[in-house]
């Protein structure tokens, strides 16, 4: 699998700029062996491995014109990540331990949806909710049904999480005087495809109290490959940083 996805290098120890995915502030000790395996696997393809944030990624691969500068983030399945930066350079990072799982798994719980495998054993139908999700053509600002009503509170519930762990982030005063009086915001991931919720998210940043003037806010349009470029990018730039200072 690994060779699938990685070609040889084409120089030894080649930089291969990897994120780590699910949530990495909860479950230590499988997070450490996971990203031990991960990186002994690239290392054994010839490669040197280097983990970043998934957010950060967002940001270089989204905010070449504003220097690498400002905060993304990164609505993930099992988590979300925030990072704020300057210059390309992660200032600041912090992950909330509910995704886009969470929310199929309270829905669930909320109707009752639970399917049985060959054996007889119940189990949360969270792909069946999924499913009702992807299927959905109302707005989550207009919701018509009971359930489409929770479904939107849950969103709500889930972004508000992720900008209250942003706004304490910013309040450090030695971050906010790091990344300058207005701050651009780039958000990006599969939770934020369904109708009208990137407009949520975009209206909740508006209208939260941050320590600063926000200026630009987007979302990724492209977000099943921002964060790989956003890897690519970083990957590059350590290479050009590196042969500019040997030949120096």
């Amino acid at each position: 699998m690994i060779e699938a996805l990685l070609p040889e290098p084409n120089r030894t120890n080649e930089l291969c700029c990897l994120t780590l995915p699910g949530n990495p502030d909860t479950f230590a000790e499988r997070r450490a062996h996971r990203l031990t395996l991960l990186t002994h696997l690239v290392s054994l393809r010839g490669y040197t491995p280097l983990v970043i944030s998934s957010a950060r990624a967002l940001i270089l691969a989204e905010f070449v014109a504003q220097s690498f500068t400002g905060i993304g983030l990164t609505f993930g399945a099992g988590s979300c990540d925030i990072s704020i930066c300057r210059q390309g350079e992660e200032i600041a990072h912090q992950s909330v331990p509910h995704g886009g799982n969470w929310i199929d798994e309270q829905m669930a719980l909320r109707f009752q949806d639970y399917s049985w495998d060959s054996a007889g054993n119940q189990f949360l139908d969270v792909d069946g909710i999924t499913c009702w999700k992807e299927s959905l053509d109302s707005s989550h600002e207009t919701p018509q049904t009971e359930r489409e009503l929770f479904l939107a509170k849950l969103n709500r519930q889930l972004i508000g999480r992720v900008l209250s762990e942003t706004v304490r982030l910013c309040t450090d005063d030695s971050i906010a005087s790091k990344i300058g009086r207005s701050v651009c915001v780039i958000a990006g991931g599969g939770p934020l495809l369904g109708p009208g919720i990137a407009d949520l998210l975009q209206q909740a940043i508006r209208e939260t109290a941050f320590p600063f003037e926000i200026g630009m806010v987007r979302v990724a349009a492209d977000s099943d490959e921002t964060v790989v470029r956003g890897c690519l990018i970083n990957a590059e730039l350590e290479v050009q940083t590196s042969d500019r200072l040997r030949a120096a």
